[in-house]
Protein backbone atom coordinates (compact mmCIF):
# COMPACT_ATOMS: atom_id res chain seq x y z
CA UNK A 1 0.00 0.00 0.00
CA UNK A 2 1.33 3.40 -0.87
CA UNK A 3 1.63 6.05 1.76
CA UNK A 4 0.37 8.64 -0.33
CA UNK A 5 -3.07 6.89 -0.20
CA UNK A 6 -3.88 7.05 3.10
CA UNK A 7 -5.97 9.54 5.15
CA UNK A 8 -3.72 12.38 7.17
CA UNK A 9 -4.73 10.47 10.69
CA UNK A 10 -3.38 7.15 9.08
CA UNK A 11 -0.67 8.25 7.62
CA UNK A 12 0.42 10.60 10.85
CA UNK A 13 -0.11 6.87 12.90
CA UNK A 14 1.95 4.88 9.86
CA UNK A 15 4.88 7.80 10.41
CA UNK A 16 5.06 7.34 14.40
CA UNK A 17 5.13 3.62 13.94
CA UNK A 18 8.05 3.61 11.11
CA UNK A 19 10.13 6.39 12.75
CA UNK A 20 11.93 4.38 14.76
CA UNK A 21 13.00 1.92 12.42
CA UNK A 22 13.90 4.72 9.81
CA UNK A 23 16.15 5.73 12.64
CA UNK A 24 17.92 2.71 13.35
CA UNK A 25 18.54 2.33 9.78
CA UNK A 26 20.21 5.30 9.18
CA UNK A 27 22.31 4.45 12.17
CA UNK A 28 23.25 1.38 10.67
CA UNK A 29 24.51 2.65 7.90
CA UNK A 30 26.54 5.23 9.38
CA UNK A 31 28.09 2.45 11.54
CA UNK A 32 28.71 0.79 8.49
CA UNK A 33 30.47 3.46 6.98
CA UNK A 34 32.74 4.31 9.89
CA UNK A 35 33.55 0.25 9.70
CA UNK A 36 32.42 -0.08 13.61
CA UNK A 37 30.68 -3.86 12.56
CA UNK A 38 32.48 -6.91 12.08
CA UNK A 39 35.16 -9.04 13.76
CA UNK A 40 38.85 -7.58 12.49
CA UNK A 41 38.90 -10.03 10.13
CA UNK A 42 35.63 -8.53 8.07
CA UNK A 43 35.50 -4.94 9.22
CA UNK A 44 35.20 -2.55 6.31
CA UNK A 45 37.70 0.18 6.07
CA UNK A 46 36.09 3.88 6.57
CA UNK A 47 35.75 6.14 3.52
CA UNK A 48 38.34 8.78 3.59
CA UNK A 49 39.62 11.48 1.28
CA UNK A 50 43.43 10.78 0.69
CA UNK A 51 45.81 12.81 -1.31
CA UNK A 52 49.51 13.06 -2.45
CA UNK A 53 50.74 13.59 1.10
CA UNK A 54 49.10 10.31 2.51
CA UNK A 55 51.76 8.35 0.01
CA UNK A 56 55.60 7.61 0.40
CA UNK A 57 57.07 9.00 -2.58
CA UNK A 58 60.58 9.75 -3.58
CA UNK A 59 61.76 13.22 -3.69
CA UNK A 60 66.03 13.14 -5.28
CA UNK A 61 67.82 11.11 -3.22
CA UNK A 62 65.23 10.07 -0.19
CA UNK A 63 61.85 9.12 0.01
CA UNK A 64 58.86 11.37 1.82
CA UNK A 65 55.90 10.86 3.80
CA UNK A 66 54.01 14.28 3.91
CA UNK A 67 56.91 15.92 3.32
CA UNK A 68 59.06 14.78 5.81
CA UNK A 69 61.92 11.75 4.85
CA UNK A 70 61.25 8.65 5.74
CA UNK A 71 63.03 5.16 5.69
CA UNK A 72 60.77 1.44 4.98
CA UNK A 73 62.56 -0.35 8.20
CA UNK A 74 60.85 -3.45 6.68
CA UNK A 75 60.92 -7.62 7.64
CA UNK A 76 60.26 -9.56 4.72
CA UNK A 77 57.15 -11.87 4.97
CA UNK A 78 58.17 -15.09 2.80
CA UNK A 79 54.10 -16.37 2.89
CA UNK A 80 55.80 -19.53 1.49
CA UNK A 81 55.83 -18.16 -1.51
CA UNK A 82 57.26 -21.35 -3.85
CA UNK A 83 53.99 -22.87 -2.64
CA UNK A 84 51.27 -24.52 -5.22
CA UNK A 85 48.01 -23.57 -4.10
CA UNK A 86 45.97 -27.16 -3.28
CA UNK A 87 49.25 -29.01 -2.94
CA UNK A 88 50.20 -30.68 -0.07
CA UNK A 89 46.94 -29.18 1.40
CA UNK A 90 48.48 -25.34 1.07
CA UNK A 91 45.68 -23.20 0.82
CA UNK A 92 46.20 -18.84 1.12
CA UNK A 93 43.85 -18.31 3.92
CA UNK A 94 45.01 -21.26 6.46
CA UNK A 95 48.46 -20.63 5.78
CA UNK A 96 50.07 -20.89 9.02
CA UNK A 97 53.15 -18.23 8.18
CA UNK A 98 51.58 -15.43 10.08
CA UNK A 99 48.35 -14.48 11.40
CA UNK A 100 47.35 -10.69 12.67
CA UNK A 101 48.98 -11.59 16.27
CA UNK A 102 52.36 -11.31 13.81
CA UNK A 103 51.85 -7.54 12.66
CA UNK A 104 51.48 -6.83 15.69
CA UNK A 105 54.72 -8.61 16.88
CA UNK A 106 56.67 -6.54 13.77
CA UNK A 107 55.68 -3.32 14.89
CA UNK A 108 56.91 -4.50 18.64
CA UNK A 109 59.98 -4.90 17.12
CA UNK A 110 60.30 -1.45 16.12
CA UNK A 111 59.93 -2.28 12.20
CA UNK A 112 57.65 0.44 10.40
CA UNK A 113 57.04 -1.63 6.93
CA UNK A 114 56.64 -5.52 5.74
CA UNK A 115 57.90 -6.52 2.56
CA UNK A 116 54.84 -8.81 1.55
CA UNK A 117 55.99 -11.70 -1.12
CA UNK A 118 53.23 -13.37 -3.52
CA UNK A 119 53.14 -15.46 -6.00
CA UNK A 120 51.24 -14.13 -9.16
CA UNK A 121 50.10 -18.14 -9.64
CA UNK A 122 48.08 -18.05 -6.74
CA UNK A 123 45.44 -14.99 -8.62
CA UNK A 124 45.37 -17.65 -11.57
CA UNK A 125 44.91 -20.79 -9.12
CA UNK A 126 41.72 -18.91 -6.77
CA UNK A 127 41.46 -15.25 -7.61
CA UNK A 128 38.70 -15.28 -5.02
CA UNK A 129 41.15 -16.70 -1.94
CA UNK A 130 43.53 -14.40 -3.40
CA UNK A 131 42.13 -10.96 -3.07
CA UNK A 132 40.59 -12.25 0.44
CA UNK A 133 43.78 -13.09 2.08
CA UNK A 134 45.62 -10.08 0.37
CA UNK A 135 42.60 -7.37 1.23
CA UNK A 136 42.77 -9.24 4.78
CA UNK A 137 46.60 -8.43 5.32
CA UNK A 138 46.78 -4.75 4.43
CA UNK A 139 43.44 -4.27 6.72
CA UNK A 140 45.89 -5.71 9.09
CA UNK A 141 48.56 -3.33 7.95
CA UNK A 142 46.39 -0.31 8.70
CA UNK A 143 45.02 -1.18 12.07
CA UNK A 144 48.23 -2.04 13.07
CA UNK A 145 50.33 1.46 11.69
CA UNK A 146 52.53 -0.62 9.55
CA UNK A 147 52.93 -0.12 5.66
CA UNK A 148 53.07 -3.48 2.82
CA UNK A 149 55.03 -3.54 -0.15
CA UNK A 150 53.90 -5.68 -2.42
CA UNK A 151 56.45 -7.67 -3.58
CA UNK A 152 55.50 -9.99 -6.87
CA UNK A 153 58.07 -12.56 -5.54
CA UNK A 154 57.60 -15.33 -8.01
CA UNK A 155 55.49 -13.87 -11.40
CA UNK A 156 53.15 -16.31 -13.07
CA UNK A 157 55.35 -18.43 -15.64
CA UNK A 158 58.90 -17.21 -14.07
CA UNK A 159 60.48 -19.09 -11.20
CA UNK A 160 64.23 -19.43 -10.84
CA UNK A 161 64.80 -18.86 -7.06
CA UNK A 162 65.88 -22.49 -6.34
CA UNK A 163 68.16 -23.36 -9.84
CA UNK A 164 68.10 -26.86 -9.33
CA UNK A 165 63.93 -27.09 -8.76
CA UNK A 166 62.36 -29.31 -11.23
CA UNK A 167 59.98 -26.48 -11.44
CA UNK A 168 61.84 -24.49 -13.33
CA UNK A 169 60.41 -21.68 -15.29
CA UNK A 170 61.17 -19.05 -17.50
CA UNK A 171 58.29 -18.93 -19.87
CA UNK A 172 57.51 -15.97 -18.53
CA UNK A 173 60.11 -13.76 -20.95
CA UNK A 174 58.83 -15.96 -24.54
CA UNK A 175 55.38 -16.15 -24.03
CA UNK A 176 53.35 -13.07 -25.12
CA UNK A 177 50.34 -14.34 -23.33
CA UNK A 178 52.27 -14.83 -19.49
CA UNK A 179 53.88 -11.34 -20.54
CA UNK A 180 50.44 -9.96 -20.16
CA UNK A 181 49.20 -11.80 -17.56
CA UNK A 182 51.43 -10.60 -15.39
CA UNK A 183 51.16 -7.07 -16.84
CA UNK A 184 47.37 -7.76 -16.38
CA UNK A 185 47.60 -8.76 -12.22
CA UNK A 186 49.49 -5.40 -11.82
CA UNK A 187 46.53 -3.45 -13.20
CA UNK A 188 44.15 -4.96 -11.33
CA UNK A 189 46.63 -4.31 -7.94
CA UNK A 190 47.03 -1.10 -8.38
CA UNK A 191 43.30 0.06 -9.58
CA UNK A 192 42.26 -1.83 -6.09
CA UNK A 193 44.59 -0.61 -4.37
CA UNK A 194 45.56 2.89 -5.91
CA UNK A 195 43.64 4.76 -2.24
CA UNK A 196 45.26 2.59 -0.04
CA UNK A 197 48.02 4.69 2.09
CA UNK A 198 49.02 1.74 3.71
CA UNK A 199 51.22 0.04 1.07
CA UNK A 200 54.44 1.84 1.01
CA UNK A 201 55.00 0.32 -2.47
CA UNK A 202 54.67 -1.69 -5.41
CA UNK A 203 57.77 -4.45 -6.03
CA UNK A 204 57.05 -5.08 -9.91
CA UNK A 205 59.36 -8.16 -10.08
CA UNK A 206 61.90 -10.00 -7.63
CA UNK A 207 65.93 -10.85 -8.70
CA UNK A 208 65.06 -11.18 -12.12
CA UNK A 209 67.10 -13.51 -14.04
CA UNK A 210 66.15 -12.91 -17.90
CA UNK A 211 66.17 -15.52 -20.82
CA UNK A 212 68.37 -14.09 -23.02
CA UNK A 213 72.32 -12.61 -22.69
CA UNK A 214 71.70 -8.68 -22.26
CA UNK A 215 68.80 -8.73 -19.91
CA UNK A 216 67.01 -6.33 -21.89
CA UNK A 217 63.96 -8.52 -21.90
CA UNK A 218 63.84 -6.95 -17.55
CA UNK A 219 64.20 -3.56 -19.15
CA UNK A 220 61.51 -3.94 -21.74
CA UNK A 221 58.99 -5.83 -18.93
CA UNK A 222 60.07 -3.34 -16.46
CA UNK A 223 59.00 -0.46 -18.80
CA UNK A 224 55.88 -2.15 -19.53
CA UNK A 225 54.58 -2.86 -15.96
CA UNK A 226 55.52 0.75 -15.08
CA UNK A 227 52.81 1.77 -17.57
CA UNK A 228 50.21 -1.01 -16.62
CA UNK A 229 50.44 0.43 -12.76
CA UNK A 230 50.61 4.32 -13.66
CA UNK A 231 47.42 3.81 -16.02
CA UNK A 232 45.21 3.46 -13.14
CA UNK A 233 47.23 4.33 -9.97
CA UNK A 234 49.53 7.70 -9.73
CA UNK A 235 50.03 7.85 -6.12
CA UNK A 236 52.15 4.78 -5.10
CA UNK A 237 55.90 4.34 -5.06
CA UNK A 238 57.13 1.40 -7.31
CA UNK A 239 60.47 -1.04 -6.12
CA UNK A 240 62.59 -1.40 -9.67
CA UNK A 241 64.67 -4.29 -8.87
CA UNK A 242 68.98 -4.82 -10.23
CA UNK A 243 68.99 -7.52 -13.07
CA UNK A 244 70.47 -10.81 -11.44
CA UNK A 245 71.01 -12.99 -13.98
CA UNK A 246 71.48 -13.76 -17.90
CA UNK A 247 71.00 -17.24 -19.86
CA UNK A 248 68.98 -18.42 -17.18
CA UNK A 249 71.62 -18.24 -14.90
CA UNK A 250 72.60 -15.69 -11.77
CA UNK A 251 75.46 -13.97 -12.07
CA UNK A 252 77.82 -11.55 -10.29
CA UNK A 253 76.07 -8.02 -11.28
CA UNK A 254 77.59 -5.88 -13.49
CA UNK A 255 77.43 -2.27 -13.92
CA UNK A 256 74.62 -2.30 -16.06
CA UNK A 257 72.51 -3.97 -14.23
CA UNK A 258 70.85 -1.43 -13.03
CA UNK A 259 68.95 0.77 -14.99
CA UNK A 260 66.40 4.03 -14.52
CA UNK A 261 62.97 3.76 -16.09
CA UNK A 262 60.60 6.31 -16.97
CA UNK A 263 58.97 7.08 -14.33
CA UNK A 264 60.00 10.00 -11.19
CA UNK A 265 58.52 8.06 -8.30
CA UNK A 266 60.91 5.07 -8.19
CA UNK A 267 63.50 3.47 -5.57
CA UNK A 268 65.62 1.21 -7.53
CA UNK A 269 66.39 -2.14 -5.40
CA UNK A 270 68.97 -3.82 -4.71
CA UNK A 271 69.87 -7.15 -2.18
CA UNK A 272 72.94 -7.64 0.02
CA UNK A 273 74.20 -11.27 1.01
CA UNK A 274 77.89 -10.70 0.86
CA UNK A 275 79.89 -12.57 1.09
CA UNK A 276 77.34 -15.38 -0.46
CA UNK A 277 80.09 -18.14 0.91
CA UNK A 278 79.55 -16.99 4.87
CA UNK A 279 75.79 -15.71 4.49
CA UNK A 280 74.11 -18.96 2.16
CA UNK A 281 76.88 -21.18 3.73
CA UNK A 282 75.14 -24.82 3.42
CA UNK A 283 72.08 -23.56 1.80
CA UNK A 284 70.67 -25.93 -0.32
CA UNK A 285 69.24 -23.55 -2.93
CA UNK A 286 72.07 -22.26 -4.28
CA UNK A 287 72.95 -23.09 -7.77
CA UNK A 288 76.16 -24.71 -6.41
CA UNK A 289 77.32 -26.31 -3.23
CA UNK A 290 78.48 -24.14 -0.56
CA UNK A 291 79.94 -25.58 2.53
CA UNK A 292 80.89 -24.21 5.48
CA UNK A 293 81.59 -20.31 5.24
CA UNK A 294 83.26 -19.56 8.34
CA UNK A 295 82.80 -17.01 10.82
CA UNK A 296 81.91 -13.18 11.29
CA UNK A 297 83.93 -10.82 11.32
CA UNK A 298 87.56 -12.63 10.46
CA UNK A 299 90.63 -11.16 10.30
CA UNK A 300 92.39 -14.36 9.04
CA UNK A 301 91.35 -14.49 5.45
CA UNK A 302 91.74 -11.39 3.14
CA UNK A 303 89.31 -10.62 0.48
CA UNK A 304 90.92 -9.10 -2.42
CA UNK A 305 89.42 -5.54 -4.09
CA UNK A 306 90.88 -5.67 -7.22
CA UNK A 307 93.87 -3.83 -6.44
CA UNK A 308 96.49 -6.41 -5.78
CA UNK A 309 99.82 -6.89 -7.46
CA UNK A 310 101.15 -10.07 -8.05
CA UNK A 311 104.86 -10.10 -6.57
CA UNK A 312 106.42 -12.20 -9.53
CA UNK A 313 109.73 -12.74 -7.46
CA UNK A 314 107.67 -14.41 -4.68
CA UNK A 315 106.17 -17.74 -5.37
CA UNK A 316 106.28 -21.61 -4.76
CA UNK A 317 106.10 -24.24 -7.32
CA UNK A 318 106.53 -27.67 -6.41
CA UNK A 319 107.58 -29.89 -9.24
CA UNK A 320 105.95 -30.46 -12.19
CA UNK A 321 103.98 -33.47 -13.55
CA UNK A 322 105.93 -36.46 -15.25
CA UNK A 323 105.42 -36.55 -19.01
CA UNK A 324 103.51 -39.11 -20.54
CA UNK A 325 100.84 -41.28 -18.82
CA UNK A 326 101.14 -41.13 -14.77
CA UNK A 327 98.76 -42.59 -11.34
CA UNK A 328 98.35 -40.09 -8.37
CA UNK A 329 101.08 -38.80 -6.80
CA UNK A 330 101.54 -36.45 -4.16
CA UNK A 331 103.86 -33.42 -4.89
CA UNK A 332 105.16 -30.94 -2.48
CA UNK A 333 107.27 -27.67 -3.41
CA UNK A 334 109.90 -26.05 -0.81
CA UNK A 335 109.33 -23.80 1.98
CA UNK A 336 109.65 -19.91 0.09
CA UNK A 337 110.57 -17.50 1.97
CA UNK A 338 108.62 -14.11 1.96
CA UNK A 339 111.10 -10.87 2.95
CA UNK A 340 109.36 -8.62 1.39
CA UNK A 341 107.72 -6.29 3.22
CA UNK A 342 104.78 -5.40 1.12
CA UNK A 343 103.54 -8.44 0.57
CA UNK A 344 100.13 -9.04 2.57
CA UNK A 345 98.30 -12.41 0.93
CA UNK A 346 98.77 -15.29 -0.70
CA UNK A 347 96.47 -17.69 -3.05
CA UNK A 348 97.82 -21.20 -4.23
CA UNK A 349 96.30 -22.02 -7.61
CA UNK A 350 96.51 -25.30 -10.41
CA UNK A 351 98.16 -24.30 -13.01
CA UNK A 352 99.57 -25.44 -16.69
CA UNK A 353 101.66 -23.16 -18.43
CA UNK A 354 103.93 -22.72 -21.39
CA UNK A 355 104.13 -24.98 -24.79
CA UNK A 356 102.29 -28.23 -22.57
CA UNK A 357 99.50 -30.63 -23.44
CA UNK A 358 97.63 -33.31 -22.10
CA UNK A 359 95.27 -33.74 -19.45
CA UNK A 360 95.87 -33.01 -15.64
CA UNK A 361 93.54 -33.86 -12.83
CA UNK A 362 94.10 -32.47 -9.23
CA UNK A 363 93.31 -32.92 -5.97
CA UNK A 364 94.32 -32.62 -2.16
CA UNK A 365 95.52 -28.80 -1.96
CA UNK A 366 97.33 -28.37 1.27
CA UNK A 367 99.28 -24.93 2.48
CA UNK A 368 101.58 -24.84 5.39
CA UNK A 369 103.30 -21.85 6.98
CA UNK A 370 106.33 -22.15 8.91
CA UNK A 371 107.17 -19.37 11.66
CA UNK A 372 111.04 -19.66 12.39
CA UNK A 373 110.38 -17.28 15.74
CA UNK A 374 108.43 -20.12 17.42
CA UNK A 375 109.71 -23.01 15.33
CA UNK A 376 105.97 -23.99 14.56
CA UNK A 377 104.07 -25.43 11.33
CA UNK A 378 101.02 -24.55 10.59
CA UNK A 379 98.69 -25.61 8.03
CA UNK A 380 96.69 -22.57 6.46
CA UNK A 381 94.76 -24.47 4.01
CA UNK A 382 93.38 -28.03 3.66
CA UNK A 383 91.16 -28.61 0.91
CA UNK A 384 90.24 -32.11 -0.26
CA UNK A 385 88.59 -31.06 -3.39
CA UNK A 386 85.28 -33.09 -2.71
CA UNK A 387 81.60 -32.28 -3.87
CA UNK A 388 81.30 -28.94 -2.26
CA UNK A 389 85.04 -28.20 -2.95
CA UNK A 390 85.44 -28.41 -6.59
CA UNK A 391 82.90 -26.01 -6.89
CA UNK A 392 84.93 -23.40 -5.11
CA UNK A 393 87.39 -23.15 -7.49
CA UNK A 394 86.82 -21.69 -10.97
CA UNK A 395 89.06 -21.65 -14.32
CA UNK A 396 90.81 -18.76 -16.65
CA UNK A 397 93.25 -18.79 -19.69
CA UNK A 398 94.77 -16.36 -21.44
CA UNK A 399 94.36 -17.86 -24.76
CA UNK A 400 93.14 -15.37 -27.32
CA UNK A 401 92.33 -17.52 -29.83
CA UNK A 402 89.14 -19.54 -29.01
CA UNK A 403 90.00 -22.27 -31.08
CA UNK A 404 93.22 -23.58 -28.35
CA UNK A 405 90.69 -22.64 -24.95
CA UNK A 406 91.64 -25.98 -22.90
CA UNK A 407 88.28 -27.89 -21.38
CA UNK A 408 88.07 -27.39 -17.74
CA UNK A 409 86.16 -30.33 -15.51
CA UNK A 410 84.61 -30.54 -12.36
CA UNK A 411 85.55 -34.48 -12.47
CA UNK A 412 82.45 -36.32 -10.24
CA UNK A 413 83.89 -39.49 -10.97
CA UNK A 414 87.41 -40.28 -9.91
CA UNK A 415 89.80 -38.36 -7.53
CA UNK A 416 92.60 -39.30 -4.94
CA UNK A 417 90.94 -40.32 -2.06
CA UNK A 418 87.27 -39.53 -3.24
CA UNK A 419 85.04 -39.06 -6.80
CA UNK A 420 86.27 -35.57 -7.16
CA UNK A 421 88.88 -33.31 -8.68
CA UNK A 422 89.75 -31.08 -10.90
CA UNK A 423 90.66 -31.00 -14.63
CA UNK A 424 92.81 -29.18 -16.72
CA UNK A 425 92.03 -30.76 -20.31
CA UNK A 426 94.84 -28.65 -23.19
CA UNK A 427 94.64 -30.27 -26.56
CA UNK A 428 96.91 -27.84 -28.39
CA UNK A 429 100.90 -27.20 -26.91
CA UNK A 430 99.91 -22.66 -27.43
CA UNK A 431 102.11 -21.02 -25.35
CA UNK A 432 99.62 -19.95 -22.27
CA UNK A 433 98.77 -19.89 -19.18
CA UNK A 434 95.77 -21.49 -17.79
CA UNK A 435 94.88 -22.69 -14.31
CA UNK A 436 91.97 -23.20 -11.02
CA UNK A 437 92.11 -21.20 -8.57
CA UNK A 438 89.18 -20.17 -5.35
CA UNK A 439 88.70 -16.82 -4.08
CA UNK A 440 88.17 -18.77 -0.54
CA UNK A 441 91.37 -20.07 -0.50
CA UNK A 442 93.18 -16.64 -0.03
CA UNK A 443 95.55 -16.37 3.48
CA UNK A 444 97.39 -14.16 5.01
CA UNK A 445 100.96 -13.89 4.34
CA UNK A 446 103.66 -12.57 7.17
CA UNK A 447 106.65 -11.23 6.05
CA UNK A 448 109.66 -13.49 8.17
CA UNK A 449 107.89 -16.44 7.80
CA UNK A 450 108.12 -19.45 4.98
CA UNK A 451 105.48 -21.23 2.96
CA UNK A 452 104.75 -24.66 1.25
CA UNK A 453 102.12 -25.71 -1.14
CA UNK A 454 101.31 -29.75 -1.50
CA UNK A 455 98.97 -31.58 -3.10
CA UNK A 456 98.09 -34.76 -5.61
CA UNK A 457 98.00 -35.58 -9.42
CA UNK A 458 98.06 -36.82 -12.20
CA UNK A 459 97.94 -36.97 -16.35
CA UNK A 460 97.13 -38.51 -19.28
CA UNK A 461 99.54 -37.77 -22.88
CA UNK A 462 101.19 -35.16 -20.89
CA UNK A 463 104.00 -33.20 -23.35
CA UNK A 464 106.27 -30.40 -22.94
CA UNK A 465 107.88 -28.37 -26.11
CA UNK A 466 111.53 -29.32 -25.88
CA UNK A 467 112.94 -25.73 -25.61
CA UNK A 468 110.50 -24.40 -22.78
CA UNK A 469 112.18 -24.96 -19.94
CA UNK A 470 109.61 -22.82 -18.12
CA UNK A 471 106.46 -25.23 -19.35
CA UNK A 472 104.86 -26.62 -16.26
CA UNK A 473 102.18 -28.29 -14.47
CA UNK A 474 101.33 -28.56 -11.31
CA UNK A 475 100.78 -26.64 -7.82
CA UNK A 476 102.17 -23.25 -7.09
CA UNK A 477 101.94 -20.39 -4.28
CA UNK A 478 101.73 -17.24 -5.81
CA UNK A 479 101.96 -14.04 -3.37
CA UNK A 480 100.42 -10.49 -3.47
CA UNK A 481 100.93 -6.97 -2.29
CA UNK A 482 99.41 -3.78 -1.59
CA UNK A 483 99.39 -1.15 -4.75
CA UNK A 484 101.72 1.98 -4.84
CA UNK A 485 98.94 4.12 -5.09
CA UNK A 486 98.19 4.39 -1.12
CA UNK A 487 94.97 5.47 -1.28
CA UNK A 488 93.90 1.74 -2.64
CA UNK A 489 94.54 -1.03 -0.87
CA UNK A 490 94.86 -4.82 -2.04
CA UNK A 491 92.47 -6.35 0.36
CA UNK A 492 89.96 -6.30 2.89
CA UNK A 493 89.25 -8.59 5.68
CA UNK A 494 85.63 -10.05 6.75
CA UNK A 495 84.11 -6.93 8.69
CA UNK A 496 82.55 -4.02 8.25
CA UNK A 497 84.75 -1.95 6.55
CA UNK A 498 84.36 -4.74 3.70
CA UNK A 499 80.73 -5.14 4.00
CA UNK A 500 80.23 -0.99 3.03
CA UNK A 501 82.75 -0.82 0.45
CA UNK A 502 81.16 -3.61 -1.27
CA UNK A 503 77.57 -1.86 -0.36
CA UNK A 504 78.76 1.38 -2.14
CA UNK A 505 79.41 -0.29 -5.03
CA UNK A 506 76.02 -0.61 -5.44
CA UNK A 507 74.71 2.75 -3.66
CA UNK A 508 76.97 4.46 -5.98
CA UNK A 509 74.12 4.06 -8.89
CA UNK A 510 71.80 6.14 -6.61
CA UNK A 511 74.17 9.19 -6.13
CA UNK A 512 75.24 9.18 -9.76
CA UNK A 513 71.24 9.39 -10.82
CA UNK A 514 70.14 11.83 -7.70
CA UNK A 515 67.47 8.79 -7.12
CA UNK A 516 66.64 6.73 -3.60
CA UNK A 517 68.04 3.52 -3.53
CA UNK A 518 66.79 0.22 -0.87
CA UNK A 519 68.01 -3.16 0.08
CA UNK A 520 64.63 -4.93 0.64
CA UNK A 521 66.50 -7.90 0.74
CA UNK A 522 69.33 -8.79 3.78
CA UNK A 523 69.85 -11.61 6.19
CA UNK A 524 72.30 -14.93 7.07
CA UNK A 525 71.51 -18.67 7.78
CA UNK A 526 70.18 -18.73 11.02
CA UNK A 527 72.83 -20.89 11.78
CA UNK A 528 75.63 -18.09 11.63
CA UNK A 529 73.78 -16.93 14.72
CA UNK A 530 72.54 -20.33 16.79
CA UNK A 531 76.04 -21.71 16.01
CA UNK A 532 77.22 -18.72 17.66
CA UNK A 533 79.39 -18.34 14.11
CA UNK A 534 78.89 -13.77 14.08
CA UNK A 535 75.18 -13.85 12.25
CA UNK A 536 73.93 -11.16 14.37
CA UNK A 537 77.02 -9.06 14.17
CA UNK A 538 76.85 -9.02 10.46
CA UNK A 539 73.17 -8.14 10.77
CA UNK A 540 74.49 -5.45 13.32
CA UNK A 541 76.80 -4.03 11.16
CA UNK A 542 74.57 -3.71 8.03
CA UNK A 543 71.95 -1.84 9.87
CA UNK A 544 74.33 0.32 11.09
CA UNK A 545 75.60 0.65 7.59
CA UNK A 546 71.68 0.94 6.20
CA UNK A 547 70.74 3.66 8.78
CA UNK A 548 74.11 6.21 7.70
CA UNK A 549 73.27 6.10 4.22
CA UNK A 550 69.25 6.15 4.22
CA UNK A 551 68.75 3.39 2.81
CA UNK A 552 65.14 1.40 3.18
CA UNK A 553 65.80 -1.89 3.74
CA UNK A 554 63.82 -5.28 4.33
CA UNK A 555 65.56 -8.24 6.27
CA UNK A 556 64.92 -11.65 5.27
CA UNK A 557 63.16 -13.55 6.97
CA UNK A 558 60.16 -13.18 9.06
CA UNK A 559 59.19 -16.95 9.46
CA UNK A 560 61.36 -19.19 7.73
CA UNK A 561 63.49 -22.51 9.53
CA UNK A 562 66.70 -21.47 7.51
CA UNK A 563 66.77 -17.82 7.79
CA UNK A 564 63.92 -16.31 9.90
CA UNK A 565 63.09 -14.39 13.02
CA UNK A 566 61.44 -17.78 13.87
CA UNK A 567 62.78 -20.65 12.86
CA UNK A 568 59.50 -23.25 12.93
CA UNK A 569 58.59 -25.34 9.73
CA UNK A 570 55.75 -24.59 7.16
CA UNK A 571 53.23 -26.67 9.06
CA UNK A 572 53.52 -24.68 12.27
CA UNK A 573 52.89 -21.15 13.23
CA UNK A 574 56.27 -18.53 13.95
CA UNK A 575 56.70 -20.00 17.72
CA UNK A 576 60.21 -20.82 17.41
CA UNK A 577 62.53 -17.63 18.01
CA UNK A 578 65.79 -16.92 17.10
CA UNK A 579 66.48 -14.94 20.65
CA UNK A 580 69.47 -13.15 19.51
CA UNK A 581 68.73 -12.39 16.35
CA UNK A 582 65.15 -10.83 17.81
CA UNK A 583 67.42 -8.99 20.71
CA UNK A 584 69.36 -7.43 17.87
CA UNK A 585 67.22 -6.17 15.76
CA UNK A 586 65.09 -4.94 18.81
CA UNK A 587 68.42 -2.79 20.08
CA UNK A 588 69.12 -1.54 16.69
CA UNK A 589 65.89 -0.57 15.49
CA UNK A 590 64.94 0.72 19.42
CA UNK A 591 68.21 2.97 19.47
CA UNK A 592 67.36 4.91 16.04
CA UNK A 593 63.69 5.77 16.94
CA UNK A 594 65.05 6.96 20.22
CA UNK A 595 67.71 9.44 18.23
CA UNK A 596 65.27 9.85 15.70
CA UNK A 597 62.77 11.25 18.67
CA UNK A 598 65.11 12.72 20.59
Amino acid sequence: MRLSLLTDSTRSQWLLLLSPILTLLALLGLCYVLGLFGSDDNAQRAIRSVNKNDFIHANGRLLELNGQPVLLKAVSFSNYYSARIGNGGFSLLGSKHHAEADFKQVRMLGFNTIRFAFNGNWHQADPVAFWEWLDQNVFWAEKHDLKLVLDLHVPIGGFWLAPNDPNIDYSLWNDPTTLQQNTDLWRLIAKRYHDRPAIAAYELLNEPVTDDATGNQWRVLAADLVKAVREVDKNHLLVISSLYGTNRKYTSRKADYQFLVDDNNVVYDFHFYLPIEYTHQNAPWVDRPLGDGGIYPDFRTPIPTGHQVWALSSKASDPRLDTGDTDWADFQSDWTHINNPDIVAGLPVIKMHGAVSGVGEFDNVRVYEYDPATNRVTQLIDEPLASVGIWQWWPWDSSEAETHKPEFLRNETSGFNDRYSLVINRKSPRNSTSGWSSDDHWFKATPGRLYKVTGSMRGSGITYAALDNEAFIGFELDFYKNPEDSSKQAFHFRDRSYLEDEFLKFYEFGARNDVPMSVLEFGTMAATVTEKKGGDRWVSDMLDILHQHDTSFAFWNYHGGSMGLYLSDDDSPPDQPNRRLLEVLREKLKDRKEAAEG
